[in-house]
């Protein structure tokens, strides 16, 4: 596939068409991401926001109306970066198997981690074909290579085969063809091992600046890994948009984190690595 937005939507729709009598539910993370939400209401979902703390989604807060799809990125949340606990994944897969739910486990960044190793995937322990892992190498390796994968259920094998085929959405086999020596010479690993060494530089030396020059003003998360670090403003009063745009004015460029929530929201800012 050429992103991972082309997967989440051809899931999805994939989903709706097999729900058609009704428009079923899809349970997001809150804070979550902009682009999955926008293409699960376009393929048909209602949309509950499930929120997230220290140990990543809590299913335990939200139990009705049941979903079809719980959209999630456990290895490092976008955009809290938090990372989802072992009993949490547990809950999510025990969930999945009672309804009969699709959880689509978007894993954007997880190989950048700098305070210890990669965090296995939720669907590595997945034992009743219920997980759609999802990744790409836009994040890996440069954002201008459009190329993203899934690891599927059986059932979903054939039926994503045919959508992709009649959705025109295919990648060059010259381009598959060089990404595919790329990754069995080694060349991806060894990128990603050097990519990891000068991505935590920066993360480290973004968070120690916010905190040295921005400690009143700021609650800045770990940053143990990934591409993103979030900062919230103490003051639940600011306008985080029109910091933003003000920072962006002066050269700056980062989110508000406001834009983020479907419900109640805490301003903050969403730094890029």
């Amino acid at each position: 596939m050429p992103s991972t937005g082309a997967l989440i939507d051809t899931i999805a729709r994939l989903l709706a068409c097999e729900n058609a009598d009704k428009r079923p539910y899809a349970w997001i993370e809150e804070p979550g991401n902009t682009v999955a939400r926008t293409l699960l209401v376009d393929a048909g979902f209602n949309l509950i926001a499930v929120p997230c703390d220290e140990q990543g989604i809590d299913l335990s807060s939200c139990t009705r109306p049941a979903p079809k799809l719980i959209y999630v990125k456990p290895s490092h949340q976008y955009f809290t970066g938090v990372t989802m606990s072992l009993s949490r994944r547990l809950a999510l897969l025990k969930l999945a198997q009672a309804i009969e739910c699709l959880v689509v486990e978007d894993d954007y960044d997880s190989k950048f981690q700098y305070n210890g190793s990669p965090i296995a995937a939720v669907q590595s322990i997945d034992h009743v074909q219920n997980v759609v892992y999802i990744g790409t190498f836009s994040k890996v390796v440069s954002p201008g290579l459009r190329v993203a994968y899934a690891i599927l259920p059986h059932r979903l094998i054939e039926p994503m085969l045919t959508a992709q085929r009649l959705r025109g959405l295919t990648v060059s086999i010259h381009l598959q063809t060089a990404l595919a020596s790329f990754v069995a010479e080694g060349h991806l690993r060894a990128h990603i091992r050097r990519m990891n060494v000068v991505y935590e530089a920066k993360m480290a030396q973004l968070r120690t600046a916010l905190i040295d020059h921005g400690q009143s003003q700021f609650d800045v998360a770990d940053g143990n890994g990934g591409l993103q670090l979030a900062a919230w403003f103490k003051d639940c009063e600011v306008n985080d948009f029109k910091c933003a745009e003000k920072l962006s004015e002066l050269g700056f460029g980062m989110a508000p984190l406001s834009k983020f929530h479907l419900s109640n929201s805490r301003p903050g800012l969403l730094f890029g690595v």
